[in-house]
């Protein structure tokens, strides 16, 4: 390999390294105070309460409520599981619902209906109550906070049709197909279909 390609290499492989690392960032706002802070769920910390009591944990989902108060805030957040960059995962199932208090006031339009990640420390179990029924919610007191964005990205599927076409290149299109030499009838992608998939951007 001549210097010219390796530096190319070098390069390429800097440039794959840095993205990588941006893909799996946790933004400083949601960081915590220590390194021992991780992304925790509703079940698990409702499992084992005694354990988490008065431990920094992180968790993520959708905010459903939110109450001003004097000098403070309160939010609901139904959980969802966090990826490595401590998103919520949007397109899995909701786990359970945890109530977040900040010491501040936060306009409820900045958080109601928004995917958010909280670090906050675990206080108590709170009797509260979701349409009819009574439920027990997981209280935190607020570290920190992200506010996460949706955006539509469109991506094509690998649909597959049946045609005439260069893509189907076997021996009898070899053999018969005097015309066109190298085409032929057979399964190909079309890529002509579509899906929205919805990514969580800061």
């Amino acid at each position: 390999m001549n210097g010219v390609a390796m530096k190319i290499k070098l390069v390429a492989i800097a440039i794959a390294a840095v993205m990588l690392s941006g893909c799996v960032s946790i933004p400083q706002s949601i960081k915590g105070t220590n390194s021992a802070v991780k992304n925790e769920t509703y079940s698990t910390m409702y499992g084992d309460f005694p354990f988490y009591k008065g431990r920094e944990v992180r968790i993520g989902g959708r905010v459903t409520n939110v109450i001003n108060n004097n000098k403070e805030t309160l939010f609901e957040i139904v959980t969802l599981p966090l990826n490595d960059s401590a998103r919520p995962e949007i397109n899995r199932n909701y786990q359970g619902r945890v109530m977040v208090k900040a010491n501040e006031f936060i306009d409820p339009i900045s958080l109601r209906g928004h995917f958010v990640t909280v670090v906050g420390t675990v206080n108590s179990i709170v009797e509260g109550r979701v349409g009819n029924f009574d439920y027990n919610f997981i209280r935190l007191d607020l570290i920190g906070y992200q506010i996460w964005k949706v955006r539509d990205d469109i991506m094509p599927i690998g649909v597959m049709d049946y045609g005439f076409g260069p893509y189907w290149q076997n021996q009898w299109g070899a053999a018969y197909n005097t015309y066109m030499p190298g085409w032929g009838w057979g399964w190909y992608p079309d890529e002509t279909s579509y899906q929205i998939q919805k990514q969580v951007i800061r």
